[in-house]
């Protein structure tokens, strides 16, 4: 698993790194010091999570889902709205999401041939989701299931 920790830079320029879980008494002891952002690395696929440390508690029990998630070998990613999930979920390549989504299914090459020439993001989002592999962890955050 991916080492998860919490990066607050105080008003001084030194940074304070915290492994998860980190305490709320940790987080204060650095923040009484004047801090404004935070940074959590390690908790999504498409890069750090870039927030107010004083939305840590509020997101915490989102944070510790997504743990959950990542701790189970999920890929995690925040964004906007599905369709950007799914295609940072699968860096952008069309011919990866397919192979994963749709492979694993039984169909002949003639039916591969066809489905591959008109598959879309939107298709891959919807195959994703009938079969339960598109989790929405709330706040922005999605996980694929696929690969796990």
């Amino acid at each position: 698993m991916t080492n998860i920790s919490l990066r607050i830079v105080d008003t001084h320029g030194i940074s304070h790194d915290l492994k998860f879980p980190w305490s709320s008494e940790q987080v204060y002891a650095i923040a009484t010091r004047g801090v404004g952002r935070a940074l959590i690395l390690g908790l999504l696929h498409n890069g750090p999570f870039d927030l107010h440390v004083t939305e840590l508690s509020s997101e915490l029990p989102v944070i510790r889902n997504i743990v959950r998630y990542k701790q189970a070998g999920y890929k995690v990613v925040y964004a906007n709205d599905d369709i950007t999930a799914v295609k940072l979920l699968f860096d952008n390549d069309l011919t990866k999401a397919y192979e994963d989504v749709f492979t694993p299914f039984e169909m002949s090459a003639e039916d591969d041939n066809e489905l591959r020439s008109a598959v879309t993001w939107y298709s891959i989002l919807d195959m994703m989701k009938s079969h339960d592999h598109f989790k929405q962890l709330g706040n922005g955050f999605y996980a694929d299931t696929v690969g796990a």
